[in-house]
């Protein structure tokens, strides 16, 4: 994967660039907003626009990922594990061990329908790059379609970001972890808002990040664990 990350890192250059050059023709209001999705703004800036060692760092958090998805097998119902094939997750970076994974059809991804998934559909998967892999498979799902539980149970893997459960109740949280089958797996990306969840100037201030946390170990439905890594993530595995 190491390999093709970095052989793929002028691609995604190019890519993060074209949704740039969309933002600016579409005039998109980049002023930080109290949603918590912030990130999104600048993210594709970035990565347009690199820093030295721009691509190691984002190659860290792409590693992490595929480490996670790999490890973290579902439980059959008699105990072993199994090789996971339903992953719902949102869309990131694109990167190739992914974009193979979609040609070879060993996983079904489903992605979140997201501004992310209009960005690769329209900028990177027409691409003359990407259409060497040939044909990708892949689904989409509302939001709305996740609140009516119409994939309950459903999915070996949840993977999302903090930012898309971010609300005034928890409702939808609940849903993603609903949509995990007993014996899969929910991972959250991004808890601790920075790391600022981890620094103790900070401990004793009020924090959503807190709050998502203390809810999801409340739910005597999963075993769950917080690693502080990178931005901190959620692990957790439903057990009924």
């Amino acid at each position: 994967m190491e390999e093709t990350f970095f052989a793929n890192s002028s691609n995604v250059q190019d890519y993060a660039q074209s949704v740039v050059d969309y933002h600016t023709a579409a005039g998109v209001d980049k002023r930080a907003i109290a949603v918590g999705e912030d990130g999104e703004f600048v993210t594709h800036d970035w990565l347009a626009a690199p820093v030295d060692s721009w691509a190691e760092n984002l190659w860290a958090a792409a590693s992490s990922v595929k480490v996670w998805e790999d490890v973290l097998k579902p439980i059959s119902p008699d105990g072993s594990p199994v090789a996971a094939s339903e992953i719902l997750t949102y869309i990131t970076t694109p990167l190739d061990d992914r974009t193979q994974s979609m040609a070879d059809g060993d996983r079904n991804f489903t992605f979140i329908n997201h501004s992310e998934l209009f960005y690769l559909e329209e900028f990177y998967l027409n691409s003359d790059y990407v259409s060497k892999f040939g044909p990708l498979s892949y689904s989409a799902i509302d939001v709305e379609d996740i609140l009516a539980g119409e994939k309950d149970g459903f999915f070996d893997i949840v993977r999302i970001h903090s930012a898309h459960v971010v609300r005034t109740d928890t409702k939808l949280l609940d849903k993603y972890m609903d949509a995990v089958k007993v014996g899969g797996v929910f991972l959250l990306n991004e808890v601790s808002g920075w790391t600022d969840l981890y620094k103790d100037s900070l401990k004793i201030h009020h924090s959503y990040y807190s709050d998502i946390g203390r809810h999801i170990t409340s739910r005597s439905d999963f075993i769950t664990h917080h690693v502080p890594l990178d931005m901190g993530m959620v692990v957790a595995r439903r057990i009924s």
